[in-house]
């Protein structure tokens, strides 16, 4: 029960789905955001010659490279338009 307070689910940033209906909601947005977000990736790793994402686990620069990308998509593109 204690876990259905509000303050402790805004705490530790858990929200407690009571229905499968909210749980399909919560996953159909899931992949959404998931698709989107490899979709963008996917252009600028073509761009920068990267062939698949394995390489960003070898290549700090690489991935500090696409974070940013993406940080920037979000605030500027992404963000402004919700």
């Amino acid at each position: 029960k204690w876990m259905e307070s509000e303050d402790v689910q805004k705490e530790f940033g858990v929200k407690i789905r009571h229905s499968a209906k909210e749980l399909a909601s919560d996953i159909v947005l899931k992949l959404r955001i998931a698709n989107g977000t490899h979709t963008a990736v996917a252009h600028v790793m073509a761009l920068s010659s990267l062939l698949n994402t394995d390489s960003l686990s070898n290549s700090p620069s690489s991935n500090r490279l696409l974070l940013t990308y993406l940080d920037t998509l979000f605030q500027t593109q992404i963000l402004p338009a919700s």
